[in-house]
């Protein structure tokens, strides 16, 4: 097992940057037992140098990249035990005032604050899927997302998903049908 944690920090003794790389890391799960892995763990966070004073400017970045994911074998997972790929860039913009979390979620939220993912990466059994979005939560703390992705491996994934009780399977076909390519139905 490899580790390596790189932290920068300014002049001031501001902290920039962190970031952290890991490999063949193993971790088990307290309630289950089960073991999970990743070949390759990378997680950065970066703060800016000035506070951010509306919903438009930056408060920090968080980037993340795991490969050859193991889940635990006890774990029901209908794509498979084996996430080949996650990575992301997480954006979180807006103020987060420093005072008890649920307030601070609430002002965030009530400011405009929002979650920019400028890109998201997921390639786990039949699925690959490569987008960008942002995220953000209503009124009762319910996440909102506004997402653009290309998409591989839908009709499968949407198939063991109602197979395997997650969705419910007229839904499961429903949904095929509704990102079904127009151009392939008039092929046939």
């Amino acid at each position: 097992r490899d580790l390596a944690v790189l932290a920068r920090f300014a002049l001031d003794g501001r902290l920039e940057t962190v970031e952290l790389e890991a490999a063949h890391l193993q971790l088990e799960d307290p309630i289950s037992g089960g073991r999970a892995a990743a070949r390759l763990l990378h997680l950065g966070l970066k703060l800016p140098q000035v506070a951010p004073a509306s919903h438009k400017d930056l408060a920090g970045e968080l980037t993340l990249g795991a490969d050859g994911i193991e889940l635990p074998e006890s774990y029901l997972v209908p794509l498979g035990h084996r996430v080949a790929r996650l990575s992301t860039r997480l954006r979180l913009m807006g103020p987060f005032p420093q005072t008890g979390f649920e307030q601070a979620l609430t002002r965030w939220r009530d400011d405009g604050g929002v979650i920019e993912a400028p890109w998201l990466r997921l390639h786990w059994g039949p699925l690959a899927l490569d987008g960008e979005g942002t995220f953000a939560l209503d009124e009762f703390f319910r996440p909102l997302a506004a997402v653009k992705a290309d998409v591989a491996g839908l009709d499968e994934t949407l198939d063991r998903l109602g197979r395997d009780g997650f969705i419910d399977r007229k839904v499961a076909r429903m949904a095929a049908l509704g990102f079904a390519d127009p151009g392939a139905q008039r092929q046939q």
